[in-house]
């Protein structure tokens, strides 16, 4: 169906009667003015309205009185208006050229080319959209073959604003086994990506096309320092992830694992660099007193954490220990020495020994503890023997005697001696 055409009627400037006035002047660079009625004017911009010998398009305003305006449109020109001038509602050639042509069927959509009527458009069937192709918008499925991608790759869905990746912030999502949804670091060769990596979920950085760096990968709202994984809250970094897989407190310090409403159940750890642990209060699960002797730890308080010991006082270690007191062996309790370079008791003379209650005294010593000489002459037996022959004394019989007790003597005194008990001289 032909499109009709219209002209402008040559008296249009001097109606009968007015749709309605202006309130108050108009100067010709004036872009809204001000009407006494709207009821007889579309409720809904745009239309055209004249006034005098100037057509201007309604651009705003429509249902009220005030009207934001375009200016000598359709070659007239702006000019001014005085208080209550006429102002009409019109129907232009123009006008009638931008409106919808005939539509055959529910659903068809207009559209204007850069130049002539306006052309029908059918819609289609459920499941077709608009695609625009070759400068003329068609009727199809969408494709996803419609959005840019990268020659050769297995990219399929690929926003951007530059002619290749990294031109500019890009966005693709590549399919296969590693599919990823990426986006590009402005011009710089690295991408973020969220997708499959192998086996791998991955929510982080890697190289792009041309082997980039992968950067810091934050989850929060803050920047870290250094490459690694940053946890941040309240747009500051709390914890990081190092390059080296340490997982640190951003600032030194600063945070805690917990805290009193929210403890850690079981932490399994090796320590080996640990400070500021409140030992005496901070520790649970020991024994009585135990954590007081690891915060103190003195010989009372390890006496208050032992529940078995014997005895008071300090503790006693295998060097040089002083006994402040009695040391009482258990009934049927030995000492027990050594078989080796044997046990002394007492390392000096001057030190003091008794026993069996008795007052200790220094190592005894004296002329007498010298070794008897035998001069007798007489010959040592295992026994001593009987003296008198007919109650007359045999002199060879006393000697022997002499002589044996002289040899039991020098033998106790060997000991005696040996052992330390006396020394054996003045």
């Amino acid at each position: 169906m032909a499109l009709e055409q219209y002209a402008n009627a040559p008296q249009l400037s001097s109606p009968s009667s007015a749709w309605t006035t202006t309130s108050g002047s108009v100067t010709s660079g004036d872009t809204s003015l001000t009407v006494a009625s709207a009821s007889a004017f579309p409720s809904s911009a745009q239309f055209r309205i004249l006034i005098d010998d100037e057509l201007l398009l309604v651009t705003a305003g429509a249902g009220t009185t005030t009207w934001t305006v375009t200016r000598g449109i359709e070659s007239t020109t702006a000019a001014a208006h005085s208080s209550g001038a006429s102002v009409y509602h019109v129907l232009t050639a123009a006008s009638l050229l931008r409106s919808p042509g005939a539509l055959s069927a529910t659903g068809d959509v207009p559209y204007l080319a850069s130049t002539g009527a306006p052309t029908r458009l059918a819609a289609g069937a459920d499941g077709t959209y608009l695609r625009y192709a070759s400068g003329i918008p068609t009727a199809a499925a969408l494709l996803a073959t419609d959005l840019t991608a990268i020659p050769g790759s297995t990219t399929q869905v690929f926003f951007n604003d530059g002619a290749t990746w990294g031109a500019d912030a890009g966005f693709t999502f590549v399919k296969g086994a590693s599919a990823t949804l990426r986006v590009a670091n402005g011009t710089n060769p690295e991408v973020g990506a969220i997708g499959w990596s192998g086996n791998n979920f991955r929510v982080g950085t890697i190289g792009g096309t041309t082997g980039g760096t992968a950067r810091d990968t934050i989850l929060g709202s803050a920047a870290g320092a250094a490459n690694g994984i940053y946890f941040a809250t309240e747009d500051t970094s709390r914890w990081n992830v190092n390059p080296t897989g340490h997982l640190v407190p951003f600032a030194t310090a600063t945070y805690d694992l917990g805290d009193a409403s929210h403890v850690l159940r079981n932490v399994y750890a090796v320590l080996t660099n640990a400070t500021g642990l409140p030992i005496s209060t901070g520790l649970s699960g020991l024994g009585s007193n135990v954590a007081t002797f690891l915060g103190t730890p003195s010989s009372a308080n390890l006496a208050a954490a032992l529940t078995d010991e014997t005895g008071s006082g300090a503790a006693m270690f295998g060097t040089s220990p002083t006994v402040t007191t009695s040391l009482i062996m258990a009934d049927a309790a030995n000492l027990v020495l050594n078989t080796g370079t044997g046990t002394k008791i007492g390392t000096a003379t001057g030190q003091k020994l008794s026993f069996w209650n008795q007052t200790p005294t220094a190592q005894p010593s004296g002329a007498g503890q010298a070794a008897i000489t035998d001069s007798t002459g007489g010959v040592a037996a295992s026994s001593l023997v009987d003296v008198t022959t007919a109650a007359v004394a045999d002199p060879a019989k006393v000697n022997a005697n002499f002589a044996t007790i002289n040899v039991l003597l020098l033998a106790l005194r060997t000991a005696a001696l040996n052992t330390g008990l006396i020394k054996g001289s003045a």
